[in-house]
């Protein structure tokens, strides 16, 4: 798969995940009868957060991604440059661990500790894409990812990824 195909489907995914699937609901919200207990999941609500803020600029700058980054949805942003690896941030509903599949990336994922956040790396070799995804609540996580322009760049990836990770986590919120 090309690198502008891959990059395309991967942010359909992102922006599929953060859109959430389904019409609005409509009609008349009534208390419950009966005296039951509920027992469907409750979700955080995500932190205010601008996923185009908090990457370090010396790390970015380093990979040549020196332009001012394209935001592709209220959560999800992406640094690109000719002959240089695509990065992307995104905030997403999800428990760290449990990333939605997608057909483009299927990475194995490591633990990490960052500061104060408990993290994964995130590694797919077919897809040439490393990243970290970082738990800010139960259901909410923060996501760098780095794909790499080709196999020459590939093995910078994981710690451009790692590096960029380090540098946004103090800038992310603890939310419980």
């Amino acid at each position: 798969m090309r690198r502008p195909d891959l990059l395309a489907v991967v942010t359909a995914g992102v922006a599929l995940v953060v859109a959430g699937c389904g019409a609005p609901a409509s009609g008349t919200a009534s208390p419950a009868t009966g005296g039951g207990t509920s027992t469907s999941p409750t979700t955080s609500a995500a932190p205010q957060l601008d996923v185009c803020a908090v990457l370090p600029q010396d790390v970015l700058a380093s990979m040549g991604l020196t332009n001012a980054p394209k935001k592709l949805g209220p959560n999800d942003c992406e640094w690109s440059a000719l002959n240089a690896d695509v990065v992307a941030t995104s905030l997403e509903q999800y428990a760290l661990g449990q990333r939605p599949t997608s057909g483009a990336f299927n990475p194995t994922s490591s633990p990490l500790t960052l500061g104060g956040h408990k993290a994964l790396q995130l590694k797919d070799d077919s897809a040439a894409i490393c990243g970290v995804d970082i738990a800010l609540a139960s259901d909410i996580t923060f996501t760098v990812l780095v794909t790499a322009q080709d196999s020459k760049t590939y093995p910078a990836a994981c710690d451009h990824a790692k590096a960029l990770a380090a540098g946004a986590e103090p800038k992310l919120p603890l939310v419980s």
